[in-house]
């Protein structure tokens, strides 16, 4: 397992830290545009894309600061901030 600092080095914690940001940046964007539409008209040159860019890079931005607390797809969930490993829980 990699612990610390070495962590923040590996290719993997990198990846699944990423992964998770573009994941959360997606459904933001997703939200806020179609929050940003409401239901009365659906015309896209209307939203406000500064407003709605800047929430997606700031939540991306959140996630990767987050994911320094810990990530259950690195290592095992003990090490990380709780939960179970494989093991049977009796």
């Amino acid at each position: 397992m990699i612990r610390g600092r070495q962590a923040l080095m590996s290719l993997e914690w990198w990846s699944a830290a990423l992964l998770r940001a573009v994941r959360t940046a997606a459904q933001v964007l997703i939200t806020s545009s179609a929050l940003a539409l409401g239901g009365d008209s659906a015309n896209l040159w209307q939203i406000d894309w500064q407003l709605v860019i800047g929430l997606v890079l700031g939540t991306a931005l959140l996630s990767l600061c987050t994911s320094l607390a810990g990530l259950p797809e690195v290592g095992s969930a003990t090490e990380n901030g709780g939960g179970h490993d494989d093991e049977e829980v009796r």
